[in-house]
């Protein structure tokens, strides 16, 4: 959800001024208008997270899984929230937990419910920890909803870094080439070209434009280094615009290798998500409403799609096959979970299918890719080393 600043009037022409949560500036409208609220200004708070800069800080999953698992096993201990918070409060955890807790501590004194002091700190929290604590709240299966929170957040984690594990190796690789490439090109080839050029030896026409890289490299090195750090910036700024159109969503969806995988990835976190919220209480059409935003801009338009078709009667399954997206697996598991009434726990199934599929994907992707990646990266190196040791064959010959 995006966070917005208001101003609207009341019926009695009085200016109200806050904050409120919503997908989009339409979303909120209605909202203020449900309130008896007639807006006259509405801004987004961009928050640091969403600029280019990274610089706002949310909870990791890992440490939310174990802060869920903890506080659903004190509720069901019997132990009052307030107690089982000044508990957590007191285990080792992150500086801003700690201080989310102090302020759930306060917020409840104050006569406040667990979830309006969980809603002022939603973008700090991961997702679906609020709305699912009103619901934990409202059909008082708090301790459940925490446990299921905890599981989910472990399974994201555990599948992120799984992924993160298989891709550690190549990318370590690829650095430390790089790193002796330009070892290579500002330390030992200037050394050898001061050689060959006291000798006067003729350098080949390769070993040559070695040399004017280099002295290009050494002698412009800052001005290179600013540049690559301003590409750098500027991919990745271009990157998140891209992202956000549904042309270049569409584009990647249809590219061999990683169309098929970012499908089934993006499917996999939409199921395991609708599981989760279907799981603990909610209806279809607001775990649909609650999930947008968890698997990028085009899957967010499917969903708008489908909870129209919805709203006007269609089931699930119908409503998801008119997209032409979703894989026919997919599908078909949501028609027989929706038929026997069981979608969430069919939903989590898919899910795990999926993530095991993309894993899979994954890890023979980096077997093949890590031999071709050694091979490229010794050809260079080879090729480097054999144009600086050209010149030094011809001197050989001389003497």
């Amino acid at each position: 959800m995006k966070k917005f600043k208001y101003s609207a009037r009341n019926h009695q022409g009085e200016l109200i001024k806050g904050v409120i949560y919503g997908f989009d500036k339409e979303e909120c409208f209605v909202q203020l208008r449900t309130n008896n609220l007639y807006p006259v200004r509405l801004k987004q708070i961009l928050l640091a997270r969403e600029g280019l800069f990274n610089l706002s800080k949310t909870i990791k999953y890992a440490e939310m899984s174990i802060f869920c698992k903890q506080f659903s096993a004190l509720i069901r201990a019997g132990i009052a929230i307030p107690q089982a918070l000044k508990i957590l409060r007191d285990q080792k955890g992150s500086p801003l937990l700690k201080k989310i807790i102090y302020d759930l501590l306060e917020s409840l004194e104050q006569g406040q419910s667990l979830y309006q002091g969980v809603h002022r700190y939603e973008e700090r929290l991961p997702q679906f920890f609020s709305p699912l604590i009103r619901a934990g709240e409202m059909t008082n299966s708090l301790d459940v909803v925490l446990e299921d929170l905890g599981i989910y957040y472990h399974q994201v984690d555990q599948f992120r870094k799984q992924i993160s594990q298989l891709l550690v190796y190549p990318f370590i690789l690829l650095i430390s080439t790089l790193g002796v490439i330009c070892f290579l090109f500002l330390k030992i080839i200037p050394d050898f070209h001061q050689i060959y050029s006291s000798l006067n030896a003729e350098m080949p026409l390769l070993t040559h434009c070695l040399m004017t890289i280099s002295y290009n490299l050494s002698l412009y090195i800052k001005n290179y280094l600013i540049g690559c750090s301003v590409c750098v910036f500027s991919l990745s700024y271009i990157w998140k615009y891209l992202n956000k159109q549904n042309w270049f969503n569409q584009l990647q969806y249809l590219l061999p290798f990683w169309g098929s995988l970012r499908k089934k990835l993006l499917t996999a976190r939409l199921a395991r998500t609708l599981s989760l919220l279907l799981e603990n209480g909610l209806e279809v059409l607001q775990a649909i409403e609650l999930s947008r935003g968890s698997a990028g801009v085009l899957i967010d338009q499917f969903l708008i799609q489908t909870i129209t078709r919805l709203r006007q009667g269609v089931s699930l399954t119908e409503s998801l096959q008119m997209t032409h997206f979703f894989p026919e697996i997919f599908l078909e598991m949501t028609k027989v979970g929706e038929e026997a009434g069981v979608l969430g726990k069919m939903l989590a199934k898919v899910a795990g299918i999926f993530e095991e599929d993309t894993r899979g994907r994954i890890e023979k992707f980096v077997t093949v890719f890590e031999p071709i990646l050694l091979m490229t990266l010794a050809i260079v190196v080879g090729l480097i080393v054999f144009a600086i040791m050209l010149p030094m064959f011809d001197l050989i010959k001389l003497f």
